[in-house]
């Protein structure tokens, strides 16, 4: 604590709610090592029982949501969402509403994923984000490959598809024929590997429309953290003295 004139700051406190606030829309936007680092700082820093407990809801939350964007629909999360739903009950320093909020949001990402499963269009959406997630750092070839999953569990018959979508996807397949006895297609040609990411945002855009959405990148919002927001508190009425 350190005295300010009449007002004390804690730099450590201070420290750690930067940290908190930092993790939380890390979390939202699938920056997994940015939020688990954070929150190894709010852990560090804090003091606080109604931060540390913040934290620890955070925390539980990024497991699931980590799961449930990295784990195939269909396999198994470990029972990941039950310890997370078990430790955010515990937190009693937070109000009914924030945790019943994280327990919905873990009930809520683990439906989706379920239903991704046996449904094509919900497991295009959730392939989604692991394209977007090779997009920084792990290399062309994985976020192709991503896109070229996507675009494999598209409906058999599209009139809607650009004629030159297809072309491009062939060209990104043939990317991997020196790497396994892979057939390129027949409308594979011999020129250089196209860009990962025009491959990616092609695929993501023909499939969001012919899926019925206008945003490409919007089917995928529902394996995204919904942050929690305070309510807004209600104004207290003015009695009139006559």
């Amino acid at each position: 604590m350190v005295a300010i004139g009449d007002s004390h700051v804690n730099p450590s406190e201070d420290r750690a709610d930067l940290a908190l606030l930092i993790a939380i829309p890390a979390i939202s936007r699938w920056q997994f090592d940015r939020a688990r680092l954070s929150l190894a700082e709010v852990t560090t820093f804090a003091r606080s029982p109604d931060r540390l407990q913040r934290a620890s809801a955070a925390r539980a939350v990024l497991g699931v949501v980590r799961a449930v964007v990295r784990v195939t629909p269909g396999a198994s999360l470990r029972a990941v969402d039950r310890s997370a739903d078990g430790l955010i009950r515990q937190l009693d320093r937070l109000t009914d509403r924030e945790r019943e909020h994280y327990r919905e949001e873990v009930a809520r990402l683990v439906g989706h994923w379920k239903y991704a499963a046996p449904d094509d269009a919900a497991w295009r959406a959730w392939a989604l984000p692991r394209g977007r997630l090779a997009l920084p750092g792990l290399g062309g070839e994985a976020t192709m490959a991503w896109a070229i999953r996507v675009w494999d569990r598209r409906p058999d018959q599209d009139a809607s598809v650009d004629p030159a979508l297809p072309a491009l996807v062939a060209e990104a397949r043939a990317t991997f024929a020196p790497l396994a006895s892979i057939d390129p297609g027949p409308d594979a040609a011999p020129t250089e590997s196209p860009h990962h990411r025009d491959v990616l945002l092609s695929v993501v855009a023909s499939v969001a429309a012919r899926d019925g959405h206008d945003e490409p990148f919007g089917p995928t919002e529902r394996f995204a953290f919904r942050r929690w927001h305070e309510p807004p508190v209600e104004p207290r009425s003015r009695e009139v003295t006559r």
